[in-house]
């Protein structure tokens, strides 16, 4: 119990500290790389649940967020043009 309301704190500092820095990021920016970590950890944890073989094993955590990032940006900038 001790150690849960030491991570309380501990994330209630962080978010003050933290809180004045992530004003300053454009909240579309912010809503896009959250959008990409929830999907790629959504997409890696649901390959694990079907005992799907990721190449490189947990390594997909690093490779999966980039080339979906890469993916999503990609069709965003073709949403714009077209």
């Amino acid at each position: 119990m001790a150690v849960l309301a030491v991570l309380t704190v501990a994330v209630a500092a962080a978010g003050l500290l933290l809180r004045k820095p992530f004003a300053r990021v454009p909240e579309n920016l912010m809503k896009f790389v959250v959008g990409v970590m929830l999907t790629s950890f959504g997409a890696f944890w649901v390959g694990e649940s079907f005992n799907l073989a990721w190449p490189g094993a947990d390594l997909t955590l690093f490779y999966l967020p980039v080339s979906l990032a890469l993916f999503s940006w990609a069709v965003a900038a073709w949403c714009k043009v077209a």
